[in-house]
């Protein structure tokens, strides 16, 4: 025997199938489905959430820290 025991061989063949077989995807497994539960639960969240700023005000900001004033102070949220 040139490579050692046959045994030896056997074990590490039967080991490698069994572990690619452990990671096969569950058949049962939905992702999209998954991601839209997800999307929609934030979707609510968001909704029960009366606290907001205003687009303007947002965007307003939003140049600033794009112009460089990393200092400006952000819109604070409000009852809308």
């Amino acid at each position: 025997m040139p490579n050692g025991n046959i045994f030896d061989n056997r074990v590490k063949t039967a080991s490698i199938q069994r572990m690619s077989k452990s990671l096969s995807p569950l058949p049962d497994h939905d992702e999209e489905g998954a991601e839209l539960a997800a999307l929609t639960a934030a979707v609510n969240k968001s909704r029960l959430n009366k606290l907001a700023v205003p687009h303007a005000e947002m965007r307003e900001w939003l140049l600033e820290v794009a112009a460089g004033n990393f200092d400006a102070k952000p819109p604070e949220s409000r009852k809308i």
